[in-house]
């Protein structure tokens, strides 16, 4: 079968149905084959019909009506009342700056924390609702006159478009700044302080890069209905179901408020006994209680340093820790896990027992770095003056790492050839029709029902990046970053290169390929043994704003131009869903983010200045 036959333009059945050709999250059977097959079409003649005119009899008319108004997805079908294109109430962003100071500053502060916690976007989502309900009730209508302009702190009902509009701004920030870990790294590691500017002048570039990106490529990863962003699927649809239940009664069922007040509580009461009375419960690692002196079982069915066979959990936030499982695909998820089976409970065992790499000195499973004595790595004996030196390398000790980890390079490797490949193959004709193609070629309802708003110009983004590029280029030549123009300029073009194969992967996978390796191992080839440039070139090669902030999305590390454009990407899709004006979410993506750059600098300041042994594993506090 041809993966990419040509469609018939001229009837949007057709149209659809070749968007959705090599959609795997679509139902072929019941919908493309039905509505486009691709095998020699023909027409008949209609015997029932009054004029006994030919016709079509490749799709169901009636199907192609009910396609054209609804969308694919169940998760996303527009509701009349909730997702109509009406006027945006402009006091929303008075209301909403209060998100980004407030989620920013809460993460800050507790990431550095061992076991770090994060405070999700999800959070934001759920306390909107009462918090904006009870504004609507309590804030004065008086109406306000600035420069001409009239305006209310309360010009009506909180609505799912503001709802949508203060999560978005909180999954902006909820990652906080990945910059901040090249700051702390070079005071901790490097003893380097240059500085308020220095500080702001790098994470503001950082953070802001990824918004030209994600502009960029709203033709290829927010028009197209084939790219469903599964997380936000779920996302879009908790939103519909907040604001289309609340305060109605069900007729003699349970509230959906109700169920949701007994989930939450029960889930807080379970939550006690795997997080604090028995914690063991999270971790159930029932084989190696058997044998808890055997080396073997332990390496095997180990859960800290072993690779968890038979690993059992009873604690949600283990299940979820990397992202939901009920949000990725279960073909997906299948597929994942038939790789963890494949590579690390088969072949990982077989290379370690082998001793291949010197494995068997350390632990089978492990992110950690050891020396020719097994014990933990010590960087500072092999970086003099903030360089890596040779000669001080050779007399230390060769660095090794584990064969998890080892392993987990070599696929990281593996990932990236195969999705630029599979991209080809599969989606290259796709790319191509949407780079010739605008909004209004869009024959989803989505699309047609955001032609109500004007869309962002190109140039708005194109500006801000502009910018950020000039910021960046301040940024590594007026401080001794060591890092050359030409390198910043690669690390960008690397992330541009990446951005539409990964994120076309992501939007239909939930599944996000890192870039992290292959910007560490072409950096660490141009420019060896300057550990700062290394960092701020995989940043900017890899600028995050951390996507699985909203805890539903698998990503391959918390790095950094590409995902944090995937990660406005994504949010852009979901004001796509919720009909949310683009420019208001231009707006408020951008003054998020630079709201959570002066905070994130400003309390990780702070916090040196006020919390001793920050970031040492002594640290009393933890």
């Amino acid at each position: 079968m041809d993966p990419h036959p040509q469609p018939d333009e001229q009837n949007l059945t057709h149209r659809i149905a070749y968007q959705h050709l090599n959609d795997p999250n679509y139902v072929i059977d019941e919908h493309v084959v039905r509505a486009y097959p691709l095998q020699q079409t023909h027409t008949k003649t209609d015997k029932n019909s009054d004029d006994g005119a030919e016709t079509d009899s490749r799709y169901n008319m009636e199907y192609d009506i009910d396609f054209e108004d609804d969308s694919p997805y169940p998760e996303v079908v527009p509701r009349p009342d909730l997702h109509r294109a009406d006027r945006w109430p402009q006091p929303v962003l008075q209301h909403a700056m209060q998100v980004p100071t407030t989620h920013t500053l809460s993460f800050i502060l507790i990431i550095p924390t061992d076991p770090s916690v994060q405070i999700t976007a999800l959070v934001a989502q759920l306390v909107a609702l009462p918090a904006g309900k009870l504004l609507e009730k309590t804030l004065p209508r008086a109406h306000i006159t600035t420069f001409g302009h009239t305006w209310s702190l309360n010009p009506g009902p909180f609505n799912i478009k503001e709802h949508t509009l203060i999560t978005v701004m909180a999954n902006v920030v909820a990652g906080g700044a990945y910059a901040t870990d090249i700051i702390a790294a070079q005071k901790i590691f490097y003893g380097q302080h240059w500085g308020a500017t220095y500080q702001l002048a790098l994470v503001i570039s950082t953070q802001m890069f990824g918004f030209s990106l994600a502009g960029i490529c709203r033709r290829f990863l927010v028009w197209p209905s084939s790219m469903i962003w599964p997380a936000t699927l779920v996302n879009t649809a908790l939103f519909n179901t907040l604001h289309s239940t609340y305060g109605r009664e069900e007729g003699g069922r349970m509230s959906r408020e109700r169920f949701f007040t007994l989930a939450f509580i029960g889930s807080a009461a379970w939550y006690f006994l795997p997080g604090y009375l028995f914690t063991a419960l999270s971790n159930f690692t029932w084989v190696c209680w058997i044998a808890p002196d055997n080396l073997i079982v332990n390496a095997l069915f180990g859960y800290q340093h072993g690779l968890g066979m038979g690993f059992i959990t009873f604690d949600w936030a283990m299940v979820a820790y990397n992202s939901s499982p009920l949000v990725t695909p279960f073909w997906a998820e299948l597929n994942v896990f038939g790789a963890l089976i494949l590579v690390y409970w088969i072949i990982a065992p077989i290379l370690y027992y082998k001793n291949v790499f010197f494995s068997k000195y350390m632990p089978i499973s492990s992110t950690g770095s050891f020396d020719r004595w097994g014990n933990e790595y010590k960087p500072l004996n092999v970086i003099i003056d903030g360089q890596f030196d040779v000669e001080a390398y050779k007399a230390y000790s060769p660095l090794y790492i584990s064969m998890t980890f080892a392993l987990s390079y070599g696929l990281s490797f593996g990932a990236l050839t195969s999705t630029v490949v599979h991209t080809w193959l599969w989606y290259r004709h796709d790319i191509m029709r949407q780079f010739r193609s605008s909004m209004k070629d869009e024959t989803d309802v989505h699309s047609r029902l955001m032609l109500a708003y004007p869309e962002v110009p190109h140039w708005w983004y194109i500006v801000l990046g502009l910018i950020s590029f000039a910021l960046g280029i301040v940024t590594i030549e007026v401080w001794d970053t060591k890092l050359p123009v030409w390198a910043f300029i690669l690390s960008l073009l690397i992330s541009l290169v990446y951005l539409v194969p990964v994120g076309m992967i992501q939007a239909i996978t939930n599944q996000q390929v890192g870039l992290n390796v292959i910007t560490e191992l072409i950096v660490g080839y141009m420019l060896p043994g300057k550990p700062v440039a290394m960092m701020i070139f995989k940043t900017f090669g890899y600028i995050s704003g951390w996507l699985f902030s909203w805890g539903l999305v698998n990503a391959t590390d918390v790095g950094v131009a590409m995902t944090q454009a995937l990660a406005f990407v994504s949010d852009l899709k979901l004001g796509h869903y919720m009909k949310v004006p683009p420019r208001l979410m231009y707006l408020s993506q951008v003054v998020a983010s630079l709201v959570s750059c002066f905070v994130v600098v400003g309390v990780q300041a702070w916090m040196f200045e006020h919390i001793p042994d920050l970031c040492k594993k002594d640290q009393p506090s933890e």
